[in-house]
């Protein structure tokens, strides 16, 4: 899940209420003459043109549209297209919300270009592109010709290094090796003052694992991500591993997946070796420990419930469902429907906000938002190379056969398929943070999961709060978390 919704989820999946559809739009009096600035791309390119248009014209549409009322969403593809060309549409592929011919008044609208391949928003990605934000007036009575010029790229994110922040990309031989062109994983490593006062001190090494849609740069962006997870004062003795999660599938949880590739393996055999030999930290199993927020609280889980014997701990704040019984509806149900719940008390991914919105809007935007970051972590791989959904976007019944491969990624499975050796080596090593009223239900699995330590006698340690939402980092967390940590593990001096 999310901690701090990114903008681009803020906009189309958290605010709008409307109904959506995914088709073809059909010719009207509106054509549109696209043309591309000059060296904006030296080659010919491919990817997504994103229409974005609010009635309300006050509206930057930079990032996409923020309002409580429809605002529609327009998608072309656009393959090999040489950019010195006009490029002449009179129709869209797809649509969100409504066809372009519904349309009648006075709107604002600007043209967005997916072109990176590698990252996974369109929006504010390194490359993409955007034109100036239009006003028109459309009027399917009349004859209206629209020119969109692609004139600026987003910059996206910038590390910011310091002294104490250094930006960490690891070429990854498997991964690379999966997907056929070279791939990185990447971090920011935050190192206390202390790391310059003795060559001889090493540190224990705390991995942390940001929520959806965070950036490693983003720490060097304020000292938001350095406040919340204790990388000041209450954390100085440590060196912080601040990991990217973000890339072209959405979030890829650090987990070996048919459709991302094996980046469990790649984190465990190639980076933890890579990070400790650029580093004086301890190589010991109890001086390694895992932290993280929503989505990357579920990787923080899953990489202790699979290498348990790797690190020492694991503080796991609001994470993405641990069982799957409590991923919006319970989906080994064969009665369970994503959209349309059975009982009053079912689940959606978050309250308030109608669940199909989310899912086709991912496929018009071919997108990898929450759902679709899902499904590429735990789904097979299709006969077209793509995840297999684990619903009908449509009727939203669920596919069982999809459903039960789900199971090899349900962390609360997991621990009854081998209780005696968890007993073994989880006991005192899990740590959950989440409140009552998390806006996501995630407290729901936390419950299970403590049901099933407890029947398994593992002992573990599970914290629950009243009314703060998603984010329960509060300083008396944080003081906790780095205690025990501290208690753990030592500072030790090289001779």
């Amino acid at each position: 899940m999310k901690v701090k919704l990114p903008l681009i989820t803020i906009i189309f999946f958290s605010l709008i209420v409307c109904s959506c559809t995914f088709n073809k739009v059909n010719k009207n009096n509106t054509t549109f003459s696209i043309t591309f600035s000059d060296s904006l791309y030296t080659d010919n390119v491919s990817g997504k043109l994103i229409l974005l248009i609010s009635p309300d014209t006050s509206q930057s549409l930079i990032y996409g549209v923020i309002g409580d009322v429809p605002h529609p969403v327009f998608t072309y593809d656009i393959k090999n297209w040489d950019t010195n060309d006009i490029l002449e549409i009179d129709n869209f592929d797809n649509s969100w919300t409504q066809s372009f011919n519904e349309l009648k008044g006075t709107f604002a609208a600007r043209l967005i270009f997916d072109y990176d391949t590698i990252y996974r928003s369109s929006f504010v990605t390194k490359d993409n592109g955007y034109s100036a934000k239009k006003i028109i007036h459309l009027n399917n009575d009349s004859v209206n010709n629209i020119e969109f010029n692609i004139s600026k790229k987003f910059k996206g994110w910038e590390f910011n290094a310091t002294n104490n922040i250094r930006e960490i990309r690891m070429k990854s031989e498997k991964l690379s090796q999966f997907w056929g062109f070279d791939m990185y994983i990447e971090a920011a490593a935050v190192l206390p003052d202390s790391y310059y006062e003795s060559a001889n001190r090493s540190y224990p090494l705390v991995f942390v694992f940001p929520g959806f849609g965070s950036h490693h740069a983003s720490i060097t962006y304020g000292d938001g991500q350095i406040n919340r997870y204790g990388m000041n004062k209450v954390g100085e003795k440590k060196i912080f591993i601040f990991c990217n999660g973000e890339f072209r599938n959405g979030y890829h949880h650090f987990a070996d997946s048919e459709n991302n590739g094996p980046w469990g393996k790649a984190f465990i055999q190639e980076f933890i070796p890579y990070i400790e030999h650029q580093f004086r930290v301890q190589t010991t199993s109890n001086s390694r420990f895992l932290m993280g927020q929503s989505s990357g609280a579920w990787t923080s889980a899953w990489l202790i419930v699979n290498y348990p014997e790797f690190f020492s701990a694991a503080f796991i704040a609001s994470p993405d469902p641990l069982d799957f019984r409590a991923l919006a509806h319970n989906i080994y149900s064969s009665e369970s429907n994503f959209y349309y719940p059975k009982t009053p008390d079912s689940l959606q991914i978050e309250k308030g906000n109608n669940d199909k919105q989310w899912a086709i809007l991912e496929d018009v935007l071919d997108e990898y938002g929450q759902i679709r970051t899902w499904e590429s972590t735990y789904s097979p791989k299709g006969k077209n190379g793509k995840p297999i959904n684990l619903f009908d976007r449509q009727t939203g019944k669920i596919n069982q056969a999809i459903s039960d491969y789900w199971k090899n990624y349900d962390i609360n499975i997991r621990l009854k398929s081998i209780p005696e050796y968890y007993r073994k080596n989880l006991q005192n090593k899990l740590y959950f943070f989440v409140s009552e009223d998390d806006p996501y239900n995630l407290q729901k699995s936390i419950h299970m999961l403590e049901g099933t330590c407890n029947d398994l006698k593992i002992k573990a340690d599970f914290n629950y709060f009243k009314d703060l939402g998603h984010n329960v980092w509060t300083d008396e967390m944080r003081a906790k978390i780095h205690a025990i940590i501290d208690s753990m593990s030592t500072d030790i001096e090289l001779e």
